[in-house]
């Protein structure tokens, strides 16, 4: 005895249902990681503007030598990654050595006080952005199931 929509079936579970779970998810990162440069963007210190011009998002990995969000991942994780900095906000020391202005920033030295604004804003939109993405996940379950 065969099961009738049994093929159906299998081809949502396989295909329709993760495609639209994926695609919700990467917009709903996406979105939440501007919101979250926005808010970098205005806590950063304005001294030269050079590095809150460097703030910004991938889905890929972050310009060399930036403070970033990634993270190890597995092939084929869903991950947006901010980062701050680049090369063109290093600076370097009296001894030659270049440091990431953005480290510098958020973390301080001996003889400047922490100006955070990269860990804040990130811990300021944690909680919605956990949301929006199981909103995103259980909208594309059910999209995909219809």
């Amino acid at each position: 005895m065969a099961i009738e929509g049994l093929a159906r079936l299998k081809r949502k579970l396989s295909k329709s249902i993760p495609e639209r779970v994926r695609k919700n998810t990467e917009e709903a990162l996406k979105r939440a990681a501007r919101s979250i440069t926005d808010t970098m963007e205005a806590f950063a210190p304005q001294d030269t503007g050079r590095l809150k011009g460097s703030i910004g998002w991938t889905m890929g990995d972050p310009p060399p030598g930036s403070i970033s969000s990634k993270r190890k991942s597995e092939p084929g994780d869903i991950a947006a990654t901010i980062y701050a900095g680049d090369e063109s906000t290093m600076v370097t020391n009296k001894r030659g050595v270049r440091f990431q202005n953005a480290r510098l920033q958020e973390f301080g030295t001996q003889n400047m006080p922490p100006n955070p604004f990269f860990y804040p804003a990130y811990r300021a939109h944690k909680k919605s952005v956990k949301s929006r993405v199981s909103r995103a996940i259980k909208k594309g379950l059910k999209e995909g199931a219809k």
